[in-house]
């Protein structure tokens, strides 16, 4: 519906027709919200790439699982 309603009002998507008449702090805090409530994954992986891209960050944890699973496939395969 909404979707329906902007393209009555001349725009494109929602998203254009909120940044044309919310201000950047209105969005910012909507950003937030939804932020924090996404159960998608999908900001983990955006907060992901910005550490690894930023900063440097290791997913320690990600290495570790990997190289388990492969430790155990490795030994799978030798009982094989």
């Amino acid at each position: 519906m909404s979707e329906e309603i902007a393209y009555e009002c001349g725009y494109d998507c929602m998203g254009d027709m909120m940044v044309d008449h919310l201000t950047r702090k209105e969005i910012n805090d909507m950003l937030r919200e939804y932020i924090q409530e996404d159960e998608t994954g999908i900001v983990e992986d955006i907060i992901m790439e910005i550490a690894i891209r930023k900063y440097n960050w290791v997913d320690h944890e990600g290495a570790k699982a990997v190289a388990e699973d492969v430790a155990y496939q490795a030994h799978k395969d030798r009982e094989e």
